[in-house]
């Protein structure tokens, strides 16, 4: 639910949407660090909103071809690639938006990392518990059959004995007649 609620903020800022809501940005795990991250997200579009503004305003071509690229790449980004970067330079004073855009990309390339590791490990553990409720319920099975084995050489042992007392009773019989 989490991740679901991550993906919705995501897709609000990827339409514009400055105001969307991030949740989770309390959390001391990789969703909390994406939470995080995309209030980096939403700083920049707030950024890129007001750069709009002023190219309403008559700001100059250079300024909306970086808009327009922004948005390019943070529409990429919403749509799952964690490869994008901002090679080209922005105007002055914007080169700040693009350093934390690309140091943005690559802190979520490290959290998608590390919860694909964490999956992976995951995996990997019920894959172990598994094997290992097999082994235990073969292991049970022997036993059970020991123990049924054991069970029939004991009633053969008693009746092993019954037979011996009995012989010894009537030989104790015999004994006493003779």
């Amino acid at each position: 639910r989490a991740v679901n609620r991550i993906t919705v903020s995501m897709k609000g800022l990827a339409d514009g949407n400055n105001t969307v809501e991030i949740q989770g940005q309390d959390r001391g795990d990789e969703i909390g660090q994406m939470a995080r991250a995309l209030d980096v997200f939403r700083d920049a579009l707030v950024e890129m909103q007001a750069l709009e503004k002023k190219k309403a305003e008559g700001r100059d071509a250079e300024l909306n071809q970086m808009v327009e690229h922004l948005s390019r790449v943070l529409s990429q980004l919403s749509d799952g690639n964690l490869m994008v970067q901002i090679e080209e330079q922005f105007p002055e004073g914007y080169e700040k938006l693009r350093g934390d855009f690309n140091q943005t990309v690559i802190t979520l390339k490290s959290i998608v990392g590390d919860v694909m590791a964490t999956s992976s490990s995951i995996g990997n553990g019920a894959v172990e518990i598994s094997q290992a409720s097999t082994d235990l319920s073969h292991r049970t099975e022997s036993q059970a059959a020991t123990l049924e084995e054991t069970a029939a050489a004991l009633d053969e042992l008693t009746q092993s004995v019954k037979s011996a007392a009995e012989g010894a009773k009537a030989v104790e019989q015999t004994m006493g007649a003779a």
